[in-house]
């Protein structure tokens, strides 16, 4: 399930100096845990938002007046309504400033007029991102390959013939444009090569662009944001165009992808947007919805309303477990869950409705990523969800920082950190050194970002200089050269001691000439152990884009069962959604890691799927 977030963390020691090793992990609901062996104390991520602020969800009971409404509305402290659901009636209620909501929704669930009142609960995208051909999909056909740029090492290479036996599913179809799947996630790149052929025409009912948008509220879900990928990378692996002689196939060749953005660029959405979502996927004749997003909290009845809403147009609905994997007792999500707490729940995939199937992940070996929620009566089957190459809506542009780079001073240098290759100041800051007086040094480089629609910097920065007196910067210049003289802007400027993943919209540096920069100054007394970046990176978003990487997660796995799900729909048009997936749980592969784990303990076979349902022919019965 995946999102990548700033996540902020206390340097240690303000006079530390070095670290060995730091392994950053972003997992469902974007959380980013440090671990360093010598400088830095590990701290808690940051807890994300679980609902909006100064709003609340309320359903009226029927035949309730509009007047009545209005009046217990301002009562309860409202200033403003607004119906979001036309089949349901369901009215969002901003507070008043400084409203709080928790105190508002019980006020609202104990009035006689109230069917029900619930927070507008914030849902994460659940993922993490890699690379590219047909030899490195080993989730449609594992041959013990060892896939490059991984971003998982556990089991690769695998075990081969550990995949959901795509090549003999596709003796039987490749072709799966009678049924619709809706991508409820940050949007489509549909102008992506592998994408464009396989999008969902909406066309005659007015949605010319291939589903709609409910973060901006428009007829357009292309993403916004450069790091909006996770909606592409998951359609690829659906329905990325097969045996186009380019880039990678997607467990349907052919398809219908209609396209629902319900997360925005900070890869979260609401309440609000996922069950105007679903509603909309499924009053459009989507056949199957992938959802791989989530969240943990108190149960979300208008979430769980929209999943039945889904079910009672014959939809299926396919979710993530979750990748909150950091322990056996976290994992769980029969137990307590990633926060502890017995009274909470993931979301969706603890809800009970039968059109509902959720994903555990496997690694290439079918053993249970070590990231992967788990549950024995909440998760159904497990599916490859570990370095998983698909289709990405823009570019990713990585550097050492080992060449290209131009330097103003002498201290900044490419010095090693254990298996981590830093940008510092000084040049011998892994080993303990201390940074010089009077320093006015400046180091940078220029990329070409001319294709970027729009463009995101990040990197992980340790700083520890004088607070208040040397100073930390970090610049872009769109017409090249030193960005810290004329023409350069300014992007962000510290000092004392920090420890910070970093992110910047560099969009107006979208030319061949965009230069970014790093630079330290010092005054005339007292000095520290300087600055270490690492992990530096720009994302773009771009039309027509052609890139691939690979990612992990329980999302991943959620979008190869919503393929064979869309699939087996295209196969049999006359099976149900309970007789679809009827046959993905009993269809699947046994697999032991996940035996006790989940309902089925089996893995999703495309190929087992379509045997399951396939009628018998030829055969008489004979009465003696």
């Amino acid at each position: 399930m995946g999102k990548n977030m700033s996540k902020y963390f206390n340097i240690n020691n303000g006079r530390n100096k070095a670290f060995l090793t730091l392994i950053l992990s972003v997992f469902i609901f974007g959380n980013v845990i440090a671990e360093s062996q010598q400088v830095f104390k590990k701290q808690p991520p940051k807890i994300k938002a679980k609902f909006v602020e100064g709003e609340i969800l309320v359903r009226f009971k029927p035949n309730t007046k509009v007047q009545a409404q209005q009046s217990i509305i301002v009562n309860h402290g409202g200033r403003s309504v607004k119906s979001i659901s036309k089949v349901m009636n369901i009215s969002k209620i901003k507070l008043q400033l400084g409203g709080d909501v928790n105190v508002a929704v019980e006020a609202y669930r104990s009035n006689p007029n109230i069917e029900y009142a619930q927070p507008n609960y914030i849902y994460y995208a659940n993922a993490l991102p890699n690379d590219t051909n047909f030899s490195q999909l080993w989730g449609l056909k594992n041959t013990a390959q060892i896939i490059s740029n991984s971003t998982y090492t556990t089991n690769n290479p695998g075990t081969s013939g550990y995949d959901i036996s795509a090549e003999s599913a596709w003796d039987q179809i490749t072709d799966c444009r009678s049924a619709v799947v809706a991508v409820l996630d940050t949007g489509i790149n549909y102008t992506h090569q592998d994408l464009t052929a396989n999008m969902w025409d909406g066309s005659a009912a007015g949605y010319p662009n291939h589903g709609y948008d409910f973060i901006d509220n428009d007829n357009d879900p292309m993403p916004t944001g450069a790091k909006e990928d996770h909606g592409t990378h998951m359609a690829g692996i659906i329905g990325a165009a097969g045996n186009n002689s380019s880039g990678v196939t997607g467990v349907c060749w052919q398809s219908k992808i209609m396209s629902v953005r319900v997360l925005g660029p900070t890869g979260s959405g609401t309440t609000v947007g996922v069950i105007q979502g679903i509603e909309f996927a499924a009053d459009q004749g989507a056949s199957v919805i992938n959802m791989s997003l989530g969240s943990e909290g108190a149960f979300d009845p208008l979430f769980s309303n929209a999943i039945t809403y889904a079910r009672d147009r014959d939809v299926v609905v396919v979710v993530a477990s979750g990748n909150g994997g950091f322990d056996a007792v976290s994992d769980d999500n029969d137990g307590l869950g990633d926060d502890g707490d017995f009274s909470t729940i993931i979301k969706p995939c603890n809800f009970s409705q039968y059109n509902l199937v959720c994903v555990a992940a496997l690694d290439q070996s079918y053993s249970l990523a070590s990231f992967s929620n788990y549950g024995v009566t909440s998760v159904d089957i497990g599916a490859p969800g570990t370095n998983i190459l698909s289709s990405y809506a823009g570019q990713k542009l990585t550097d050492d920082f080992t060449s290209g780079w131009l330097t103003v001073g002498s201290s900044w240098a490419n010095d090693t950190c254990a298996s981590y290759t830093t940008l510092s100041n000084p040049g011998n800051w892994c080993s303990g050194g201390t940074y010089e007086l009077n320093l006015d040094d400046r180091v940078y480089k220029s990329f070409n970002l001319t294709e970027a629609l729009t463009a995101e910097l990040s990197y992980i920065m340790s700083v520890n200089t004088e607070a208040n007196f040397d100073i930390f910067s970090t610049a872009m210049k769109s017409s090249g050269g030193d960005p810290f003289t004329g023409g350069g802007t300014i992007l962000l400027q510290t000092s004392g001691s920090t420890f910070e993943f970093d992110n910047n919209d560099i969009s107006l540096c979208n030319t061949s000439t965009c230069t970014i920069g790093f630079r330290l100054t010092s005054d005339n007394s007292i000095v520290s152990t300087g600055v270490g970046i690492y992990n530096f990176e720009i994302r773009t978003l771009q039309t027509n884009s052609s890139s691939y990487y690979s990612n992990d997660g329980t999302s991943m796995a959620a979008a190869y069962v919503a393929g064979i799900a869309t699939m087996i729909r295209a196969f049999n048009p006359g099976y149900t959604y309970s007789q679809t997936l009827e046959a993905i749980k009993n269809g699947g592969q046994y697999v032991a890691a996940l035996s006790g784990k989940t309902t089925s303990s089996r893995a999703a076979n495309a190929m087992g799927s379509l045997s399951f349902i396939t009628q018998p022919t030829g055969v008489a019965a004979v009465v003696q």
